[in-house]
């Protein structure tokens, strides 16, 4: 989000300030901006690009939050009072485009999510900006000494999860690549010892994921035009702590077991409805 929005006097007047907050949610219902992340890149702008906000992923930490800010390609420690510091920056990279050309361009890795590790490192996750190439995307591993790739060949990651026996879980938006037109992403397990193994490659647009309390890994997928609101969807613990793909057909001349969770928007999609 450019500076433009927020401005008191463009087409959205005051309401353009809701941008780009933390918001803070009331137990009666209402809400209030708590923290100005947006705010922050218009005065200390960490990157030196031009002024973009766009905070998309965060968790609590101490007496704040860190926060992913896609737009400023930045990781931010926001505490409850308001401060905001800039924790680390992600410069853009060199990639070819257009694919056997030679020619370099430069790439911004817009992180898109950010998740503590139980070694108490932070996990960050990056979708990657325009050509967004095939494999171009890694998760970051951060310190106080600093930060370095923990693994890569990743596509438009939106989201990342531990899972308790410390597996990280990564969600791509994209599989294919948003210049492929595929509308499908897919989900990674990374094993402590850094392999990597995909659960599955056919989720539609996946947005989101979370490992629960119950030892289920839960996803959130973005339903296209007329289909529907969004819906969460669920991939179950085995007995070896790994995940399973709900989405599989079941015999319709018996019931729905509570244990069958699928990709489902409306029922409009065949392999949605009973």
């Amino acid at each position: 989000m450019t500076p433009a929005p927020r401005d008191p006097l463009g087409f959205l007047g005051a309401d353009g300030m809701n941008f780009g907050q933390l918001v803070a949610f009331h137990e009666d219902g209402g809400w209030q901006n708590f923290i100005d992340i947006a705010g922050y890149e218009g005065v200390a702008n960490p990157d030196g690009g031009a002024l973009d906000s766009n905070p998309y992923a965060l968790f609590a930490y101490g007496d704040g939050f860190v926060v992913a800010d896609a737009g400023g390609n930045d990781l931010l420690h926001a505490w409850m009072t308001g401060t905001i510091s800039t924790m680390a920056v992600f410069p853009d990279v060199m990639v070819e485009f257009p694919p056997g050309s030679g020619s370099m361009i430069p790439m911004q890795a817009v992180p898109t999510s950010v998740s503590q590790g139980p070694d108490g490192a932070y996990y960050v996750g990056e979708l990657t900006g325009f050509p967004s190439p095939v494999g171009g995307a890694d998760v970051y591993r951060g310190t106080d000494s600093g930060f370095d790739t923990y693994a890569s060949g990743f596509t438009n990651i939106l989201d990342t999860a531990f899972d308790p026996e410390g597996n990280l879980y990564v969600v791509e938006m994209a599989h294919e690549g948003l210049l492929s037109g595929s509308p499908f992403g897919a989900l990674y397990r990374v094993a402590p010892d850094g392999s990597k193994t995909m659960i599955t490659g056919d989720l539609f647009l996946p947005t989101g994921l979370a490992y629960g309390p119950d030892g289920a890994l839960r996803g959130g997928i973005r339903c296209g035009a007329g289909h529907g609101p969004r819906r969460a969807h669920r991939h179950h613990r085995l007995g070896d702590g790994r995940a399973r793909h709900g989405h599989r057909r079941r015999n319709r001349d018996r019931p729905r077991t509570r244990n069958e969770r699928r990709w489902c928007c409306d029922g409009r999609h065949a392999h949605c409805a009973d």
